[in-house]
């Protein structure tokens, strides 16, 4: 459980990328189909423009999202809940921010020796609808 000074985070790894994701923001978390996801489903790796083929080594996992009408968000990789320390994060470089171009990597934290990316999960599922 998380105090003021920590983020519960749930990791995944999308295309070699660590993302991880505030899990008050995650009602429950479901396998998902081995055919696919169920039809209400948003791809995280198509909301955020991450171009390559799935990897369909890794477990992918239906994050059922709190207050979100999109029901829920495919990932893979899922890795687990670990805490991360508020000041592990730091704001986005401006390169990156410009480079993403999309307002829902909120962070990027160096935990140990990787590089995590704190996404704001709901604001992907918000505006992936819209697509």
């Amino acid at each position: 459980m998380s105090n003021q000074n920590t983020i519960d985070c749930l990791l995944f790894e999308v295309a070699g990328i660590a993302f991880g994701a505030d899990v008050s923001q995650i009602a429950r978390i479901d396998d998902a189909p081995a055919s696919g996801a169920d039809e209400d489903a948003v791809s995280f790796r198509m909301a955020l423009g991450i171009k390559g083929e799935l990897n369909r080594c890794k477990k992918r996992s239906l994050l059922r999202m709190k207050g979100v009408a999109a029901g829920s968000m495919l990932v893979e990789g899922l890795e687990g809940i670990e805490p991360i320390s508020t000041e592990e994060f730091q704001p986005l470089p401006e390169i990156l921010r410009k480079a993403a171009a999309n307002p829902y990597l909120k962070a990027v934290a160096l935990h140990g020796s990787r590089v995590i990316f704190l996404v704001d999960m709901a604001e992907v599922a918000s505006m992936a609808v819209k697509y």
